[in-house]
């Protein structure tokens, strides 16, 4: 058993506690991520399951073997940084095996795991070069040929890709996906970047304020998000967050506009009206559409054009609400020209409702521990 534990574990720095009470199991070769804003505690996490950060209180396992009290040395985990701290005078060869020659394993046994770890990643060719004479990219390969050839028992990557470029991440992206699939190690790996987050993980553990906010599946956490927070965190551009109100069986939005309230919602908006009936609508960019498909439930709202950007595939179209301004996304064809007004349709079954208070979705579960909403 290769997974990781981790029962109730706490990080403070004096009087200011980072981390609180995180509870989570990493399946046996599942690949984890830990995404969420700067400060979110994810960082500090990672380093607290690798032994570079102490833990204030908690428990953490690394299969099956209980390793609070244990050095990082003994852990058995290759961490990848987003430095790649590479050795400038050694060869990509002598820095992929510096690891194994001070573990004092065999020459044989050494050559070995450094060519099957260079024919992973398909870097034979650079393995008597320099750092100073590789891309980043390469560079970035070799980091991750070091963590391989330890054999660990899991991988710990610390926002990796960060000094990349656009393009060159994609492919690293895809490079770190196909590793995987390859060796079946379990992987934690912290970003802040959501994409990574969505096309990476087996399962994504959202972070805020030190706290988990939502676990679960990329579509769980996009399709069904538990708070506002992550509602807002997930997906590019983020989900519409609108104010409404509940009067007479219906949503109504700053505008004055109002929509019906989804099926699924009713019994909770009900129970919302009681209390105000104020809450925050929630509707992702492409849920809209200029033509609604036969069959669907949907509602027409029709607001003015403020800003139209076309991205070739699709157009985003930036729409005034109120004091607020929300954004669609629509085929080229469809897209209107600023200053104009244009009704759209969207599918009433796709909508979430928010509460005001602490921001969590009507339908969740306030009760479920370590997943209630800090907003």
């Amino acid at each position: 058993m290769t997974g990781l534990k981790l029962r109730n574990v706490t990080k403070s720095y004096g009087t200011t506690q980072v981390v609180h009470g995180i509870d989570l199991d990493v399946p046996e070769g599942a690949f984890t991520v830990f995404v969420g804003p700067s400060g979110c505690g994810k960082s500090t996490l990672l380093r607290m399951i690798a032994g570079l950060e102490t833990i204030s209180g908690g428990e953490i396992e690394i299969g099956g073997v209980l390793v609070n009290d244990i050095p990082p040395r003994g852990r058995d985990v290759a961490m990848v940084f987003q430095d790649y701290a590479l050795y400038p005078h050694m060869k990509v060869r002598e820095n992929i095996g510096f690891g194994l020659k001070m573990r004092g394993v065999p020459k044989d046994e050494a050559k070995r795991r450094l060519e099957d770890a260079a024919e992973i990643l398909q870097i034979e060719h650079l393995l008597d070069r320099r750092p100073r004479d590789l891309s980043g990219g390469q560079r970035q390969r070799v980091a991750m040929g070091r963590a391989i050839v330890r054999d660990p028992k899991a991988f710990l990557f610390d926002e990796p890709l960060s000094n990349l470029d656009a393009k060159l991440r994609a492919e690293m992206r895809t490079e770190i996906k196909r590793l995987h699939g390859q060796l079946k190690t379990t992987v934690v790996y912290v970003t802040h970047d959501q994409v990574e987050a969505m096309t990476l993980a087996d399962q994504i553990v959202v972070l805020n304020g030190g706290r988990i906010e939502q676990l679960g599946t990329p579509d769980e956490i996009y399709s069904q998000p538990r708070s506002r927070f992550v509602a807002a965190f997930m997906g590019a551009p983020p989900m519409n967050l609108i104010p409404v109100t509940a009067v007479d069986g219906m949503l109504e939005l700053e505008s004055g506009a109002r929509i019906p309230i989804p099926a699924r919602y009713r019994d909770a908006v009900e129970r919302e009206a009681s209390a105000g009936g104020k809450m925050t609508l929630g509707i992702r960019p492409e849920h809209f559409t200029a033509t609604p498909e036969p069959g669907i439930d949907s509602a027409w709202i029709e607001l003015p054009v403020s800003v139209v950007e076309p991205l070739g595939s699709d157009t985003l179209v930036f729409l005034k609400t109120g004091q607020r301004e929300i954004v669609a996304r629509v085929a080229p064809a469809a897209a209107p020209q600023p200053g104009s007004d244009f009704r759209l349709a969207f599918d009433l079954a796709a909508l979430h409702l928010f509460r005001l208070d602490d921001g969590l979705n009507l339908l969740a579960d306030p009760d479920l521990t370590g997943k209630t909403a800090h907003t």
